[in-house]
């Protein structure tokens, strides 16, 4: 997931491509045993970007999270990414 491209400066494409990657890495911690153990053992998934972008991500997922989209029925949904727009911004300088 960290080395995802979440910029907006490339191929719309590439772009839709690496954001269903992110997408996918998401729902599967949720359903794929193997991913929830990566999670559980190697941290949180880290997405990396555009800020703008990022942020505009973190929106929608946490409209998701506050809507109930992003849990099993019966479960409580625990993140598992973590959005870094610091790091980014400070590696774009």
């Amino acid at each position: 997931m960290a080395d995802l491209n979440l910029i907006c400066y490339q191929s719309t494409e590439a772009l839709a491509a690496d954001l269903r990657c992110a997408f996918l890495g998401i729902v599967a911690v949720n359903i794929k045993d193997k991913t929830i153990q990566a999670v559980k053992t190697q941290g949180l998934f880290k997405l990396k970007g555009d800020p703008n972008m990022l942020q505009q991500l973190d929106q929608l997922l946490e409209n998701f999270i506050h809507q109930e989209r992003m849990k099993l029925t019966g479960t409580t949904y625990q993140p598992c990414y973590e959005i870094d727009i610091l790091s980014t911004f400070v590696n774009q300088l």
